[in-house]
């Protein structure tokens, strides 16, 4: 129907169209593709709203595609803002890439996570919690930066150092809200910061996250299992003897706890390990082992422990008595032979009646 084409039209046009056409062309297999097609739209709109503003000069082209334009830019910036990483500082950062990132929880989780708690600071000398007077079903802490001191009746029991939770045997003992307080006094060693939760928003937070609640609990028992084991250790008395590098009064003490706890396995993170444990693997010791031969290990790097086989067991049960041998045998069963079938009493095999006969010749 047409007789004469009118010529190609300017380049801004060509430019809006080639935009329009990448912006429809996106896959939406991504997730960042609503942005880039939003983007690529707006920039096709601007061009077009050039080309209508100079060329064409027509008001209600230019008057359009500027509206069109402000609403991409607007969707355009909102995605982006979405899409961006969370900003952390740095000790939070720090605090995600070495106790969170390994248990694979993104960052947009734990931006969640940090949003409801608070950063806050301990001088040297300042108590957390006082033995007896604290409530212990309020909050939960990771220090972020310091150290701090755990005593009861002023006896020293074990430091927190850095991230590391500060009352995550509370925090366990308390799932619910009750009237228990601190048993311990925990006091800052030296100028201390912490990221503390109240339960109440934490617990708001896990119950929409399932997945941060099952890390939450893996990173606590960890924590648990290492305060244990300090405590354990610095009872009996096995921080001394490491320090005065009696090794073998050191692994022959070991036996008064569980050995089988030196390779609890917590997830991706690794495994569990004493300190006594990775004082030894530090300085090419085996573990449990000191007759060892540093010839048989194949290389410095500690290697997973299985635990050895417990050889004070009495050779002889302390629960058989030595004069009851015969105790253990199997009783001899008398039994009666079987009876024997009774003759039956209508006669013999030649009485018996025959049914059948062969016909006589």
């Amino acid at each position: 129907m047409c007789k004469e084409w009118t010529p190609a039209q300017h380049s801004l046009f060509q430019t809006a169209n080639f935009f329009f056409a990448a912006a429809f062309l996106v896959p939406g297999s991504f997730k960042q593709s609503v942005l880039l097609v939003r983007a690529l739209l707006s920039f096709g709109y601007f061009f077009l709203a050039i080309w209508g503003g100079i060329e064409v000069c027509a008001p209600d082209i230019l008057l359009w595609n500027l509206i069109i334009v402000i609403l991409n830019c607007t969707h355009t910036a909102l995605l982006t803002w979405r899409f961006l990483p969370p900003t952390l500082t740095l000790e939070l950062t720090e605090l995600y890439i070495k106790v969170f990132k390994p248990l694979r929880v993104s960052k947009k989780h734990f931006k969640e996570l940090v949003r409801e708690a608070k950063v806050q600071t301990l001088e040297c000398g300042d108590i957390y919690a006082v033995e007896d007077v604290s409530p212990a079903d309020e909050r939960l802490s990771i220090l972020l930066k310091g150290r701090l001191r755990v005593t009861c009746d002023d006896t020293h029991l074990h430091f927190i150092n850095q991230h590391q939770f500060v009352d995550s045997p509370e925090w366990e003992a308390n799932h619910e809200q009750s009237d228990d307080v601190f048993q311990v006094t925990i006091t800052a060693e030296e100028d201390s910061t912490y990221i503390c939760w109240p339960r109440m928003k934490l617990e708001r937070v896990l119950r929409h996250r399932p997945m941060l609640k099952t890390v939450l609990d893996a990173v606590i028992g960890k924590d648990i299992t290492q305060k244990l084991y300090a405590l354990n250790e610095h009872l009996s008395g096995l921080t001394d003897e490491r320090n005065r590098g009696k090794r073998d009064a050191l692994w022959a003490k070991t036996n008064s706890r569980s050995m089988s706890m030196d390779a609890v396995n917590t997830g991706t993170s690794g495994l569990v390990r004493s300190q006594a444990y990775k004082l030894a693997s530090f300085k090419n010791v085996p573990p449990f082992s000191p007759n060892c031969s540093m010839g048989k290990l194949q290389s410095h790097k500690p290697q997973h422990w299985v635990p050895v086989v417990a050889t004070q067991f009495p050779k002889k049960s302390p629960f058989i008595q030595q004069n009851s041998t015969n105790s253990l045998r199997i009783p001899e069963i008398h039994s009666t032979p079987p009876p024997q079938r009774s003759k039956s009493l209508k006669g013999s095999k030649k009485d018996r009646e025959v049914k059948f006969k062969a016909p006589l010749k």
